[in-house]
């Protein structure tokens, strides 16, 4: 439902021991969704049945999802309902709850009824589920935050990639270590990523575990002294 869209509304009374058949509130005495206001909703009474006879109405709320108990309007003592107020408890576009307060006037001597014989005052408050919406704006925040942190994730792993990818070799050059059991190195050089890329596959390591200058051929890489 949308903010002052009619909340089909249906009632039902009870005379003594008699009761009718449901039928609607009209439009413009039942609650509209989201909307605060005041209705005088009028009842099916003589002049005098409200201050001789227990009267009773019971509401029925958006398709009878939500059906009150049965509200006193009379005791047939004196008692009368006053206004009636009406709570309804609302998250999204749903009802959640509704409650309902009574108000009620006692006819000074019994024999003068109180300005509302023939219509009660309703009036409809609306009040949003805090629970459901904290709960919604939690739900937003981890997702939010899960999101925030896969983008990251995938961004970390792409720049990684790209850091790989441009990322140049550093290779060390050996001295003639002839006679020698280890080799010494000499000097490193420096190949940028596009003479990595033209490079040939290296030939397997000489017997004395130098790597064969065939494997990295003639470049003009940065040669760094040791």
């Amino acid at each position: 439902a949308f903010q002052g869209d009619p909340v089909q509304t249906f009632k039902r009374m009870r005379f003594g021991d008699q009761q009718t058949m449901w039928s609607d509130v009209l439009v413009g005495q039942a609650p509209l969704f989201q909307v605060d206001k005041a209705v005088q909703l009028h009842l099916p009474t003589s002049d005098n049945v409200m201050e001789t006879t227990a009267v009773k109405v019971q509401l029925a709320y958006d398709h009878e999802k939500h059906v009150s108990e049965w509200l006193t309007l009379s005791d047939g003592k004196g008692l009368l309902l006053d206004t009636l107020t009406v709570h309804f408890v609302y998250a999204g576009g749903a009802i959640k709850e509704v409650h309902h307060h009574q108000h009620f006037l006692m006819s000074p001597d019994g024999s003068h009824p109180p300005p509302h014989q023939k219509s009660i005052t309703i009036a409809y408050k609306w009040i949003p589920d805090e629970e459901t919406d904290t709960r919604g704006a939690l739900n937003f925040l981890f997702m939010g935050g899960f999101l925030i942190t896969l983008f990251a994730v995938i961004g970390a792993l792409f720049d990684s990639q790209d850091l790989l990818s441009n990322r140049a070799l550093l290779v060390p050059e050996y001295d003639d270590a002839s006679g020698r059991k280890k080799p010494v190195v000499k000097s490193f050089v420096l190949y940028q990523p596009e003479e990595v890329e033209g490079m040939e596959a290296a030939a397997e390591d000489d017997e004395e575990g130098r790597p064969s200058e065939a494997g990295l051929g003639e470049s003009e890489g940065m040669r760094l002294r040791v």
